[in-house]
């Protein structure tokens, strides 16, 4: 399972909507256990790092891996329970891997749609743009999600020397225990982002003036960085766009 380094300790996702959650349900990456070739496992999940709902490779639209060298192979396997294996490698230094999921086209229901606000920190101006919808209101969305994971021989630290990997939405480290949010390869400034340990908690942060933000001081064990953001549409009759992005960190 992940491990979070003594650094990061001391620093301060496609789901479909599913019609009764009232939670979260969020796409992230983990190392998988056990020994042998490095293998991450996508999946979703509302409990923090329970893996609980498989996705399909036919969902995958682009999985990339690098280390601070390059490129590393990355191959989609078969979905094995809830969760799908991605291989990757041979790597012998710490791998940042990622998955892009195909966008989708989301409709919620007006009583969904508090609940959905509540789920994603999207921002005061998507939250009132939607606040503003014509009752009774209809959540029309184009929604995709990205996660990226380090896996890492033993602790993960030197995450700074990872680049960005091109996703439209992204954690980027710039030290240890120290994380860029990116939109479009641009910091994303005073923009709400969660962070969700293995114990259920999910704190809720702020990214600086830079688009940064630290790790809670005595953050450890498995660790997800989560963010999303939504664009209202330019026509009434458009789509919001939802990107949501996570971001686990450790090692095998």
């Amino acid at each position: 399972m992940i491990l979070v380094s003594r650094v990061l300790r001391a620093s301060a996702v496609v789901a479909a909507a599913l019609p009764t959650a009232a939670f979260a349900h969020d796409f992230f990456l983990l190392p998988s256990a056990g020994a042998g070739p490095t293998t991450v496992v996508a999946t979703v999940g509302s409990s923090f790092p329970k893996p609980e709902i498989a996705v399909t490779p036919d969902r995958v639209a682009t999985a990339r891996a690098a280390t601070s060298t390059g490129p590393v192979d990355v191959r989609i396997g078969a979905v094995s329970g809830v969760t799908l294996p991605i291989a990757i490698g041979p790597a012998k230094q710490p791998v940042v891997a990622s998955v892009t999921l195909k966008p989708r086209d989301v409709e919620y229901r007006d009583d969904r749609i508090d609940l959905i606000m509540d789920e994603y920190p999207v921002g005061p101006q998507a939250k009132a743009a939607v606040a503003g919808l014509p009752r009774p209101r209809i959540l029309k969305v184009n929604s995709r999600r990205f996660a990226k994971t380090a896996v890492c021989p033993e602790r993960c630290t030197g995450l700074a020397s990872k680049p960005a990997q091109g996703l439209e939405l992204e954690f980027v480290a710039v030290s240890d225990g120290r994380f860029r949010l990116l939109q479009n390869a641009s910091p994303v400034a005073g923009h709400e982002a969660i962070v969700a340990t293995a114990d259920g908690k999910r704190q809720h942060v702020t990214t600086d003036a830079q688009g940064e933000l630290a790790l809670p001081v005595g953050v450890s064990g498995p660790t997800m960085l989560f963010a999303s953001t939504m664009t209202p549409p330019s026509t009434p009759d458009g789509r919001f766009l939802l990107r949501l992005t996570s971001f686990t960190l450790g090692s095998r």
